[in-house]
């Protein structure tokens, strides 16, 4: 006789769904994320008090800063940091040896502190020892070290307040004695270290020069000794030094003035980090070059130095990189609000609570959130929401912070058919058969 047996299986995916970030920024060696609430949380170095949270013990704790809940956009520099909130004010706090958090002195501060009374600022970038903002009307100011100029107020002296530059401007980065910004008009202009500037000469600059004459410049980064900027065409343009490949040029020769990075014409974004560089395009994907040591290229095991852009992974649904300019890691934002980060790890910056350098892009969980970890058959519903879930994914709960990790074990239908003379006993639940037909029996794996 043959007899037929139905066999029900599971099998198992795994989804990240996490609603969580909406900005991120980097330091040399600490991370800063603000939530979907508005909430600035920081961990990783703190020596002068960067992290903004009261001290300057080091920590791997994802830690709120302060309690206000409306944070907009931060930037760290090499100790120091600045932030705005969603009311126009502008905040710094960490390392003040030259002034750079803009406050009348060169006292360190631990806490967030405003700048002036004014809430005019639209976005801030801090360099390795200065700092320089723009405000709702496009005025530029900058403050802190000016020893090659950087300030761009045509002196070699540090200013302990916004100082005024010009107006008409449109965007700014702040590197290692370097200043590049962006007009309205799209032209490109820099100032401070000479080969550093784009200008195609090696003396300083006090004052803002223009670089070139193109009118259709979009965005500009700047790291420790190069500089990265994407056009309104698409295209990708580098400058300065290239001992590790970060221009992306194939070589490891600088330029004195922009050159384009590759011919594609899909460049949404990039971030020049400490002699590395993250560039992200308009179809969501993600790309790396530059020096490899700290895994800071997210490319897996290897950590060669890569001297032209090459892909990270194979997702298409990064929004945002976050790069300080001179960190030896990386952070970005996917389009679902989860936050990931690799690189270097010495201080526990990339959030997973670790020293452990991270080879890849790891999904770090969102601070402030308590964990709570399911598995279900097909389907669950959170107690926390009363929501049914039917997707594995990392869900959270707004009202009480929690998260839910959660893996669902979707059913799949196997057959099997077998023969046997007078009766069969089916070993997976001891079942004896002593007549012809279809029999089904359920089975859940270790996980389900």
């Amino acid at each position: 006789m043959k007899r037929i047996i139905t066999i029900l299986l599971l099998s198992i995916s795994l989804q990240f769904s996490a609603q969580c970030v909406q900005n991120a920024g980097a330091g040399s060696s600490c991370t800063f994320m603000i939530k979907a609430d508005g909430t600035l949380w920081a961990w990783g170095r703190n020596n002068y008090g960067q992290l903004g949270i009261g001290n300057v013990v080091n920590t791997a704790v994802k830690t709120q800063v302060g309690t206000a809940s409306n944070w907009q956009s931060i930037e760290g520099g090499q100790f120091h940091t600045a932030a705005i909130k969603a009311d126009g004010s502008l905040w710094t706090w960490g390392y003040n040896a030259s002034g750079q958090l803009g406050l009348s002195n060169t006292t360190n501060k631990t806490i967030p502190t405003q700048v002036s009374s004014n809430n005019i600022w639209s976005s801030v970038a801090a360099g390795y020892d200065h700092t320089v903002a723009i405000t709702n009307d496009g005025s530029l100011y900058a403050w802190g070290l000016n020893d090659h100029g950087q300030l761009g107020d045509g002196s070699t002296s540090n200013r302990h307040t916004p100082r005024l530059i010009g107006t008409g401007w449109q965007s700014v980065s702040a590197g290692n004695n370097v200043t590049i910004a962006v007009k309205t008009d799209g032209t490109l202009w820099g100032w401070g270290e000479g080969s550093q500037v784009g200008n195609g000469t090696t003396a300083d600059k006090y004052s803002p020069v223009q670089l070139g004459t193109d009118t259709n410049w979009k965005s500009v980064s700047r790291g420790v000794s190069h500089t990265l900027a994407v056009k309104t065409d698409g295209t990708l343009w580098a400058w300065g030094t290239n001992g590790r490949g970060q221009l992306g040029n194939g070589t490891a020769s600088g330029n004195l003035i922009p050159a384009q990075v590759g011919t594609e014409t899909n460049w949404q974004s990039a971030k020049a980090g400490f002699f590395f560089s993250i560039g992200r395009k308009t179809d969501g994907t993600i790309w790396s070059w530059g020096q490899g040591t700290y895994y800071q290229l997210g490319l897996g095991a290897s950590n060669e130095d890569v001297l032209v852009p090459t892909q990270i992974g194979t997702q298409n649904d990064w929004q945002t990189i976050s790069v300080g300019t001179s960190s030896l890691f990386a952070g970005a934002i996917k389009n679902d609000g989860s936050f990931w980060a690799w690189g270097y790890n010495n201080f526990s910056q990339l959030g997973d609570g670790l020293t452990v350098r991270l080879q890849v892009p790891t999904f770090i969980t969102c601070p402030g959130n308590t964990s709570v970890t399911e598995t279900a058959c097909d389907s669950y519903t959170w107690a926390d929401t009363g929501t049914t879930y039917i997707t594995s994914g990392t869900y959270i709960d707004s009202a009480t912070n929690n998260e839910l990790h959660l893996t669902i074990n979707h059913s799949t239908t196997t057959t099997t058919s077998e023969t046997a003379c007078d009766s069969y006993t089916w070993a997976d639940n001891g079942t004896t058969y002593t007549t012809g037909g279809t029999y089904t029996h359920v089975t859940t794996n270790a996980s389900g």
